[in-house]
Parts: structure tokens; sequence; C-alpha cells
């Protein structure tokens, strides 16, 4: 699938947002993720830009968004994104522009007006964008099968990529505390001595997730090209996996027990 680079990926662009220009930002003005934040006990949407968050719903109320970009940012003022990803693809690449237009170095924008409509990110409590409400576990690497199994990985494994449905419930926002599962499992593996206790073999995966606006119904397919269009966003998802419960319960293929987090 081609990848359309616009303007606001140009990489001379600057903002007027110092913060956003540092070299190690992570979210200089060429990258607008859209998030869910709380502040002074409020949740709504906004986009994060250097050190801030660009309070979404208090431009819409200023009147300084319109057309198709009033259209996303109205879907914005909720306790949750799931509007956002229902608006149509058009009014998100609008809002994202003329979010770019209203807070690069030489752009639309009245600095002192907007300068108000900037949260620190250090005063926000990020909350999960949106509850999922299903969650696919790829596998898309034949090295990492090869790695995990310690052998030759299956014949499966040659047609990546393959999944298999995930824990939508486990599901939690960056920061969430980790506590080690207790479940069934064998140790050492191979001894036939079942122990119910926490998970020995606890890691993680650093993930590449991806945002669906929707779904297909049941017996239909979807294209390569529509594909695309469901496409909302991207992240990283660190997939916290029990790995001796895993192995325990995989003759139920996995029963789910590893994906606790």
């Amino acid at each position: 699938m081609p990848i359309e680079i616009n303007a606001t990926h140009d990489p001379h662009r600057k903002s007027w947002v110092e913060s956003a220009n540092a070299a190690d930002s992570d979210f200089p003005i060429q990258n607008l993720p859209f998030g869910l934040f709380r502040h002074r006990g409020v949740a709504r949407g906004g986009v994060a830009l250097g050190a801030y968050i660009i309070d979404v719903p208090q431009l819409h109320a200023a009147a300084l968004l319109d057309g198709d970009a009033a259209e996303a940012a109205a879907a914005m003022g909720g306790p949750s994104l799931a509007p956002l990803l229902a608006a149509s693809p058009a009014s998100i690449s609008a809002l994202r522009a003329r979010l770019s237009d209203l807070f690069r170095a030489d752009g639309l924008g009245d600095r002192q007006q907007l300068e108000a409509m900037l949260v620190p990110q250090a005063e926000a409590e990020l909350l999960m964008p949106l509850k999922p409400t299903a969650f696919t576990d790829f596998c898309t690497s034949y090295d990492h099968i090869a790695r995990m199994a310690q052998k030759a990985p299956p014949l499966a494994a040659l047609s990546l990529p393959v999944a298999y449905n995930g824990r939508a419930s486990s599901v939690r926002e960056d920061g969430t505390p980790v506590v080690r599962p207790q479940g069934q499992f064998e140790a050492p593996p191979g001894s036939g001595n079942v122990q119910f206790a926490p998970e020995p073999m606890l890691d993680f995966e650093l993930e590449f997730g991806v945002w669906l606006r929707g779904g297909n119904p049941l017996g239909q397919r979807i294209s390569v090209a529509q594909a695309e269009d469901l496409m909302f966003g991207c992240c990283l998802v660190n997939d916290w996996s029990a790995r001796g419960i895993q192995f325990f319960e995989s003759i139920l293929g996995p029963h789910l027990g590893k994906s606790f987090l």
C-alpha cells in the first residue's frame, strides 16, 4: 500500500512550540498523534505536540476549525475516542492539516490565543483512547517463531502472517502496574510436575499495534485496498506473556492465560 506524504510531513517544518523542535522530542510537528487525556477533572481528546497536548475541543469551541476538520474535532469532546474512529478519513486528515498550519512557526495561528489551548503533558493524566472491543495477535516473523520453539518452525510459519484471537479485556494504558499472574504450569518442563504458583517465565514483546476503524460482516472478505481505509492509526504494544501457563495450556490452543496484560 503506498503511503501518501503531504506538507504536514515536511522535515523542514518547525513549530512555534519550542519543545516540539528539540532533537529528542517524540512529538515534533510532523508527528501529531491523537490521544485521550484528563485535565482538571475533565476527559477529552487531544493531540500531542512537544511537551504539550493541544486541547482540540477547546479549539473547536473557539471556532478555529471548520468544515471536515470541525467534524473530526466534534468527535473528540467526550471520554472516548470511539466517535473519532467512526469519522471519515478525509475529516481526520483535514484536522491534522489544520493543526499543523495553526502551530507551525510561520503558520496561520494567533500564538497568544493558541497558547491558552496547550495543556502541559506533565499536568495531564493520559487515558486509554477507547476500550477495544476485540484484539487479534499476529505473528509475522519466522525468526521469532524459530527462537521461541528452539527448532525449525512448522509449515504454517512459512505462510505468515498468522493470528489468533487475543484478550481485549486485558488491554490497558501505559503505566498500569504489572502483576505476576498465578496459574498452572509444569516445572521443570517435561518433568510431569504440575504446580499452581506465580508464573516463572514472565516475558514481554515490543509489538506494533494498529487501531482499526471497524470490522466486516461475518463471512465477507476485506481486500487489501479496503484494509488501508480501515486503519485509523498505530501505536506500540508492550505485550506481557505468561509463558509457563501458556505452554501448559497450549493443548487448547492457547487458552489465553498467557495474555494477562
